[in-house]
């Protein structure tokens, strides 16, 4: 059940097809046990960030805009999730993308012509990925977190949050630009909030 499984537990969500019930989920967790999922992939993750406020979908297009690719990983409090292609569909449209947290990520064997994902666990999961394109997933994780630890660092987002707050009380109109000006200098003075 989902809500028995939390977030941080997880090592690897993995589409999978299952005779009576067609396309479900295999998730296998930190410590090496495997749990099966009814649900797809993209939902059950989907259940799992519902505590934090987060929409996959939403999160990944606002990210795919910025960064101008389109598979980016998922950055949840300290915890990033790469996807890998897991599967060919059996009906066009399936979903063939499993999630698999960065930390857990042990090796990609790229001997052979489609890259295999070993987890610290013990699981090797086998992709339908190139070599090449599985290790750009692993950097592009990489990359995404260490942006998110910099943003955290730096502030960026509590100054943001301030800037809304103001935003937000300015029920007639928007403030200028000055205003909003003002509260980043007082942020970064440590005048506010």
């Amino acid at each position: 059940m989902p809500n028995q499984i939390k977030l941080r537990d997880v090592s690897a969500i993995c589409p999978t097809y299952d005779a009576g019930t067609g396309l479900t989920s295999r998730v296998i967790l930190r410590d090496g046990s495997v749990r099966e999922e009814r649900r797809k992939p993209m939902t059950f993750l989907r259940l799992l960030l519902r505590e934090d406020g987060i929409d996959p979908n939403l999160y990944r297009k606002a990210r795919r805009s910025e960064r101008g690719y389109h598979h980016v990983p998922l950055v949840v409090r300290g915890v990033c999730f790469v996807s890998f292609k897991l599967i060919t569909p059996r009906v066009p449209g399936d979903p063939v993308y499993g999630y698999v947290a960065l930390d857990q990520i042990d090796a990609v064997d790229e001997r052979n012509e489609t890259a295999r994902v070993i987890l610290r666990c013990g699981h090797t999961l086998v992709t339908t990925q190139r070599p090449k394109s599985a290790r750009e997933q692993v950097d592009w994780g990489r990359s995404e977190l260490a942006l998110q630890r910099v943003r955290e660092q730096t502030g960026v987002d509590r100054m943001m949050e301030r800037i809304a707050e103001v935003v937000a009380g300015y029920e007639y109109a928007a403030p200028t630009l000055e205003q909003i000006a003002a509260v980043v200098l007082m942020m970064m003075r440590g005048q506010s909030r």
